[in-house]
């Protein structure tokens, strides 16, 4: 669920006040054309995402009798077969320190902060916060394409197999390959590369597409290196402003196969401690005066799931303008890599978070149609009836679904149980009495009522997930 709901303050009070363009909130902005560009410094942000492999129809031959070449691996389907490489991204420009960015950001503080905040408490705040006070600009050509495998050490190392390694040492030695990437590219050859697209971006500063990579191209890719130098499971990404080959950034792609296993995972309450079931202000204070910390045992449950070829997709309706403090969260609790969704909180006609979850959701699940999911999230907000309404859409892709229980706190005649309905199915009136007590577990019935009581669990601990039987037997058959 969103860190940030709908109707943000900040963005709120922005619009309210500072009606014009170009005040340095984010709408789109060609800076060409900007009054006093010199100050502002262009960067481009590639967010996580994911890609599918399939046959490309237009390929195959209208005469059964005409031979095709078949691609290797491939054998039996005369088609030519693509990995479709989702990719996303976003154009801004963020301006040297002025008194009207000092003022915004010294307004934010005072209305948002729960009190008097220490230096640490501001730095965070101003660093999160100037993100919404960055230009997005429109009509920038970016051509993105297509590198070659990962690295290795940027997916294995933080993995939180090996607690002894230092993260900080790894993140470290992650950044410095990530600048060995970016040396090495040759924007001059990869501005005609098959394995690229030219983009341009929105009046929100996005840009979107989908490059068809041939698998031939990733199967050679595959052959050159093991798997102790680079990942197999995933591709890096380049993506550079056409004409202008110094402002460039590098991001990964994760390549799910057409069956297997999958995780849907929320975000904030999930993974993330954010207290967006406190209320919206809780929630808010968390986002931007606080150190992210995650949910003790998620991050060890995700990397043993990871490590059984379980893909996993993060999908929040946060803004995408917090995705530089996720991105490092991600990193420092070790959580496996996945494509991530955030949302544009500043498209007014799009403001409700669960039709958005759901929505993306639905999305992956047709990218997969033959794939199993894992729907997990947590009982602060929606996730209870967002997921019941895609298990409704398609009860065969739905292994399970649970939920982190984060309300029973407040009720403490019920806090006994690890999860449930497992742990009351051999005492059914117990279960009822349990239901009187505590209105999450009448809530959660109501919302599954269609589901059988194995397909949905609520959770405290993590061990619950990755010890269910119908998990278990899932992953063992895969």
């Amino acid at each position: 669920m969103s860190s940030l709901p709908g109707s943000f303050p900040l963005r709120d009070s922005f619009i309210q006040s500072n009606p014009a363009p170009d005040v340095g909130i984010n709408v789109g902005t060609e800076l060409p054309n900007a009054k006093n560009s010199s100050d502002l410094v262009e960067r481009i942000l590639l967010f996580p995402t994911y890609a599918r492999l399939e046959h490309d129809p237009a390929t195959v031959p209208t005469c059964p009798a005409t031979p095709v070449p078949q691609v290797s691996g491939e054998s039996g389907n005369p088609s030519r077969t693509v990995w479709l490489v989702n990719v996303k991204g976003w154009v801004y420009a963020t301006r040297a320190e002025s008194r009207r960015r000092k003022l915004i950001l010294s307004l934010s503080r005072r209305f948002l902060a729960p009190s008097t905040v220490d230096a640490a408490s501001r730095s965070l705040h101003d660093e999160r916060a100037g993100m919404f006070l960055a230009n997005s600009l429109k009509n920038v050509d970016i051509r993105v394409c297509a590198i070659g495998l990962a690295p290795s050490a940027l997916v294995l190392k933080r993995n939180g197999i090996d607690r002894a390694v230092d993260i900080g040492e790894v993140i470290d030695h992650e950044e410095a390959l990530e600048e060995d990437e970016i040396k090495a590219l040759d924007c001059a050859s990869l501005g005609t590369t098959e394995t690229g697209i030219t983009l341009t971006t929105d009046t929100s500063g996005f840009f979107s597409g989908t490059i068809e990579l041939p698998s031939k191209i990733v199967d050679a890719w595959r052959q050159e290196k093991d798997e102790s130098v680079a990942d197999h499971d995933q591709i890096r990404i380049a993506a550079f402003k056409v004409g202008c080959h110094s402002l460039h950034a590098v991001g990964s792609v994760e390549l799910i196969s057409p069956t297997g296993i999958s995780i849907i995972s929320d975000v904030d309450d999930t993974i993330k401690e954010s207290s967006v079931h406190e209320g919206r202000m809780a929630a808010i204070n968390k986002a931007l005066f606080s150190e992210a910390k995650d949910v003790a045992g998620m991050a060890d449950a995700y990397n043993y799931l990871r490590s059984k070829k379980v893909s996993v997709h993060y999908v929040s309706a946060g803004p995408y303008q917090l995705y530089p403090m996720l991105s490092a969260f991600f990193k420092t609790s070790r959580f496996p890599p996945g494509s991530l969704n955030l949302r544009n909180v500043w498209e007014r006609e799009n403001m409700s978070s669960s039709t958005y979850k759901h929505n993306v959701i639905s999305r992956i699940l047709r990218d997969f149609g033959s794939r199993q999911f894992i729907l997990i999230g947590d009982s602060g907000e929606s996730d209870i009836e967002i997921y019941a309404r895609v298990y409704e859409a398609a009860p065969q892709q739905i292994l399970k679904i649970f939920i982190r229980d984060v309300n029973s706190h407040k009720h403490p005649a019920f806090t006994k149980s690890r999860t449930f309905p497992m742990a009351y199915r051999e005492e059914t009136a117990l279960a009822a009495t349990a239901a009187a007590i505590n209105p999450l577990v009448a809530r959660a019935r109501a919302a599954f009522h269609t589901l059988h009581d194995s397909s949905w669990s609520l959770f405290k601990l993590p061990e619950a997930i990755i010890t269910d039987t119908i998990v278990q037997h899932a992953i063992a058959k895969a």
